[in-house]
């Protein structure tokens, strides 16, 4: 019986974060132009190509906030580190986040080669 909880917690722990991407929506192989840096660590992302019209700025930004989306104070950092990296290497990035709002809050980018 103890086997079969902990395996049912282990199966929870797995499929909860695939679930909650399983309802975001992705843009793949999009250039970032330009990044915003606020003061509090949150930033925008500019894209070269436009995306979801429900976005802001006719699908060319993509907001990325603490609190938001499940990303956490070091999600941002981390978020913000990777869309620097590709922005200053050229390198084409897949973007996962929500369009939930014309914010169109990012949870996860992906460098792509």
């Amino acid at each position: 019986m103890k086997s079969l909880f902990t395996c049912l917690i282990g199966l929870a722990v797995f499929v909860a974060p695939v679930l909650g991407m399983a309802a975001s929506k992705n843009l793949q192989l999009r250039e970032i132009v330009k990044l915003q840096v606020a003061e509090t660590g949150n930033f925008v992302m500019h894209i070269a190509q436009p995306g979801d019209t429900t976005c802001q700025s006719e699908g060319k930004m993509y907001y990325v906030f603490k609190d938001y989306n499940g990303v956490t104070e070091r999600g941002v950092n981390a978020l913000l580190s990777t869309a620097m990296t590709a922005f200053a290497a050229g390198i084409k990035v897949d973007i996962y986040y929500d369009d939930a709002t014309s914010a169109c809050m990012t949870k996860q980018i992906v460098l792509r080669k």
